[in-house]
């Protein structure tokens, strides 16, 4: 028997007249499997209990004490199961509050059809969805933090750390930073969960926010952090030159491209 590769979906969102022809555009889709819909938090807590989905597909737009108590109680509960927001706010300032808490990325309901679509199919694959506005919200703590207080923090990792967390931003996969850092898929695999638990981040998209408030990422790519690691052997990855804040939505794009 072949196996059902369908991305099981759930939506959430108060407004019937929206839900329910998003529900049928979503079903359309192939390989997309809407299995779940509701406009009550509570209904649909009660449905997770028995109908496992991977990608809940929730709109932000009730109270916002609400939204964030129903965020937090899914990351806690839920953990595994990858939350895109869907709302009509475009301010920076709140998405990065949902940033924060753990969301996958955020689709604005102005967005074209297709925005959404490749939403899914990024987050599902477990890439970071860059689309404009998230790109933002990501670097807005660091925005501020350099409005406010000079200078860096200090960051919590070490060189290797730092390097494969460059590599991940340019989508390398597993293996391909495997090979570049001479270590078993393994190795990495361990390595991004290890610094997942020291920066106390749930997700990819944490551990990103993390690393562009630190610099991390953003402004030098990952092969000059790895020629000065000792011992290391020569080699070369991409040149991708510097990735200023303000060229952060058109570096994004350029990265889908390498690998």
């Amino acid at each position: 028997m072949v196996k059902d590769q369908s991305t099981r979906l759930a939506l959430l969102d108060r407004h019937a007249l929206f839900r329910k022809p998003l529900e049928s555009f979503l079903s359309s889709r192939p390989g997309l499997q809407v299995v779940l819909d509701s406009a009550d938090p509570f209904q649909l807590f009660e449905s997770l209990k028995h109908t496992p989905i991977d990608i809940l597909i929730f709109d932000a737009g009730m109270p916002h004490a609400d939204a964030v108590e129903v965020i937090r109680e899914l990351r806690r509960t839920y953990s595994r199961m990858k939350i895109i927001v869907l709302s009509q706010s475009s301010s920076v300032q709140f998405v990065n509050g949902l940033v924060n808490l753990g969301i996958h990325t955020y689709v604005c309901k102005t967005d074209e059809p297709e925005s959404l679509l490749q939403a899914i199919s990024d987050v599902s694959r477990n890439r970071i969805h860059r689309n404009k506005l998230f790109t933002e919200a990501l670097y807005w703590d660091r925005q501020v933090d350099e409005l406010t207080e000079p200078g860096q923090a200090p960051s919590l990792l070490d060189s290797r750390e730092r390097a494969i967390i460059r590599l991940m931003w340019e989508e390398k996969s597993n293996k391909e930073i495997a090979d570049l850092l001479f270590l078993s898929i393994r190795s990495i695999e361990k390595i991004r969960q290890d610094i997942k638990e020291k920066l106390q981040v749930k997700t990819t998209v944490g551990l990103f926010k993390y690393a562009l408030h630190h610099q991390i990422i953003g402004f030098a790519g990952a092969s000059a952090l790895l020629q000065t690691e000792p011992g290391a052997q020569s080699y070369e990855l991409p040149d991708n030159g510097a990735v200023p804040a303000l060229d952060a939505v058109q570096k994004a794009e350029g990265l889908r491209k390498i690998s």
